[in-house]
């Protein structure tokens, strides 16, 4: 598990396993430089922290009698948004469809609700040679009277034929009486990583 403070929320973390030693003193595994190995990369849509399980595959397994790992290093990468781009929707009956910024064009193609559900489907297309891939930082609906509510993306689909990509985004806690008035897409287009090593001793092997 995984926690930050809720300001400091990073928009992709990535653990990657460094080194691998069991009670015994073999070496199960060790960055050679040549690659590290990926355990998993999440994309954090809560403030306050990610619980994730992944499957250690390592080219060794511990030897006969080996009861624990002795060490377990993992070295995880913190990406933050320094910068992001910015489309906003308004969703005043009669309002245009559709947003544009230096680096992003998007289209709002629906907002359907079912009890405290919202949904939006969005399509994205990144324009004037911008070439990023930065997971999103945000998605926020607001209503009439100020109140705000975080999307989750639910779907995304697009193939290399077609320069656009569709989203469809969940607001699963909406007051079915909340008069929606915008919609706010962040997206960082500049990042910056902090790293951490974690530096595990004496993992019980189950």
């Amino acid at each position: 598990r995984t926690a930050w403070e809720k300001k400091l929320r990073p928009v992709r973390v990535v653990a990657r396993l460094i080194e691998v030693r069991d009670d015994r003193g073999a070496a199960l595994y060790e960055e050679d430089g040549r690659g590290e190995t990926d355990l998993f990369e999440a994309y954090p849509q809560v403030p306050e922290g990610i619980r994730q399980e992944f499957v250690l595959r390592i080219p060794r397994t511990p030897g006969a009698g080996a009861e624990r790992l002795a060490r377990l290093r993992i070295r995880l990468d913190f990406d933050f948004s320094r910068r992001h781009a910015e489309l906003k929707f308004d969703l005043v009956p009669g309002s245009p469809q559709s947003a544009e910024c230096v680096e992003y064009s998007a289209g709002l193609m629906r907002v359907t609700r079912e009890g405290k559900t919202v949904k939006a489907d969005l399509t994205l297309a990144r324009r004037n040679g911008y070439e990023g891939d930065h997971p999103w930082e945000s998605i926020v609906l607001r209503d009439v009277r100020d109140g705000r509510y975080a999307g989750v993306v639910d779907a995304a689909g697009g193939d290399v034929d077609n320069p656009m990509d569709n989203y469809t985004v969940i607001f699963p806690e909406v007051p079915a009486e909340a008069v929606l008035k915008e919609l706010t897409v962040r997206i960082p287009v500049e990042l910056q990583t902090e790293t951490f090593d974690m530096d595990l001793k004496d993992v019980p092997l189950k």
